[in-house]
């Protein structure tokens, strides 16, 4: 599940504006919205995107950039590509973002140009990224006391999660005990 997709708009849309912002304090005018489905188990990573784009005409610049929609909040990455090239131009940008989410998330893609009388155009675009195993962070356990001279102690954990989670976290308690405890598991469903 470790493999790179890629989500490509379709080249027969060209998304246009004569908007001269990019509004995105409201979202009010995306261009284009794409929504990147989530996987149980899994972190979703941003890799990078690629726009096709260009300005209508010599002297005028085209900006392009994108608001994420992340458990219902909107995120700004703060970043932003641009072409003055009147013919349509490939334009990379690294993103590795790691998104920890058991949600589905929204991808909104915003154009503006330098000049109301020049469309910023978008020819298609492409969004790369993969899905990466949701990693738990469990810590050592280790007695608060000595417990050497003690017989049957008893502690009780409650571990909250997706399934996938809750297991990786047994899983790392029963390593980290070995054979020295008992490990019982009792869920809730």
């Amino acid at each position: 599940m470790n493999e790179e997709k890629i989500y490509s708009s379709d080249p027969k849309y060209v998304f246009t504006t004569k908007y001269s912002d990019f509004e995105l304090d409201t979202n009010r005018h995306p261009e284009a919205t794409v929504t990147l489905p989530a996987k149980d188990g899994y972190d979703l990573k941003l890799l990078e995107l690629t726009v096709n784009m260009c300005t209508q005409s010599i002297g005028n610049t085209a900006y392009c950039t994108y608001l994420l929609k992340i458990d219902g909040a909107i995120f700004n990455p703060n970043l932003t590509l641009k072409t003055t090239s009147t013919g349509y131009t490939p334009i990379k940008a690294s993103i590795s973002k790691q998104i920890r989410t058991s949600n589905d998330v929204t991808f909104y893609l915003h154009l503006k140009t330098s000049n109301y009388a020049s469309k910023a155009m978008v020819k298609n675009f492409q969004i790369k990224y993969k899905y990466v195993a949701k990693t738990v962070n469990v810590a050592p356990v280790t007695p608060e006391q000595d417990t050497s001279d003690a017989e049957n102690l008893e502690y009780i954990l409650y571990i909250s999660g997706s399934e996938t989670d809750v297991e990786a976290a047994i899983s790392e308690l029963k390593k980290e005990f070995g054979d020295k405890a008992t490990v019982e598991t009792y869920s809730k469903k």
